[in-house]
């Protein structure tokens, strides 16, 4: 049995009174895992699939890009405390900058995706209609529902908070219908360590998230192949071509006769009355 299982058993005993129920599914969750067979299905297709979308999006937002939009939202004054002095530079950085955000959200709702159409293959897991809850699906007795987060630092604690709300609301709405029904709330991270008992929910990240929704214990490695073969095409080419456009329009109208950025332009562009 994986260390990530054997951990929650210590972590709750001196919660056990109050945390009853949420306790009592972990220590479930983590016998069934060597007991419950894995449901052969292609996961480089579901893979495949999802990545296009996110390269096709990721396509999309690149084309978007303004250069005198994307200088006014950056500090001048980072870039030239890193003596970035050239139009290719400066490119780079700029585009490292903007992607690396924008590239992270997308790709966390990609793995989201990703998640839920694994688990409807294995569990016949569906989309939640509930606010703020992303997936349920039924296993070992119990109805599961699932905010899906791309890593486990994902919010402040309002929205920790909220999230707590959501799930009580999204479980009252299911008693309505079955009043003995029986919910595990769980806040799934695509990457992280080890399972967590929140009181009212579960935070499980990396491995014991994609071993929730697919059965496999193995399935956070499995992953790795699918996902570098889908994206290979589509991350490289975007960025270099993306570089190579803000090279040309920095040379144009934010250098000097020299070549170098002519930081008194940029300045006044982003801060000037």
């Amino acid at each position: 049995m994986p260390s990530w299982v054997r951990a929650p058993r210590l972590l709750l005993l001196d919660s056990w009174a109050v945390q009853a129920s949420v306790s009592t599914s972990i220590l479930i969750f983590a016998k069934h895992l060597e007991s419950e067979p894995r449901v052969s299905f292609d996961l480089s297709s579901i893979v495949e699939t999802h990545i296009q979308r996110f390269v096709e999006a990721r396509r999309e937002s690149i084309k978007q890009i303004k250069l005198s939009v994307l200088l006014s939202k950056k500090n001048p004054y980072l870039f030239m405390a890193r003596h970035t002095d050239t139009p290719s530079e400066f490119a780079e950085e700029l585009v490292a900058a903007v992607l690396s955000s924008s590239e992270e959200t997308m790709f966390g709702d990609t793995l989201e995706s990703v998640a839920i159409d694994i688990c409807a293959t294995v569990f016949g897991g569906q989309k939640s209609t509930a606010t703020g809850i992303d997936l349920e699906f039924d296993r070992d007795t119990r109805r599961h529902i699932v905010a899906i987060k791309s890593g486990p630092n994902w919010g402040n604690s309002s929205q920790v908070a909220k999230l707590t709300q959501d799930f009580a609301k999204a479980t009252r709405l299911i008693r309505q219908h079955d009043s003995k029904a029986n919910v595990l709330a769980v806040n799934g991270c695509c990457y992280g360590r080890g399972v967590h008992d929140r009181g009212s929910y579960i935070k499980m990240c990396g491995a014991p998230f994609w071993e929730l929704v697919s059965g496999d214990t193995q399935m956070y490695v499995r992953l790795v192949d699918p996902l570098r073969e889908a994206a290979s095409n589509g991350f490289v080419t975007e960025r270099n071509g993306l570089i190579r456009r803000l090279t040309v329009e920095l040379a144009a109208g934010w250098a000097t006769p020299a070549g170098h950025i002519d930081w008194v332009k940029v300045v006044e562009h982003c801060s000037a009355a």
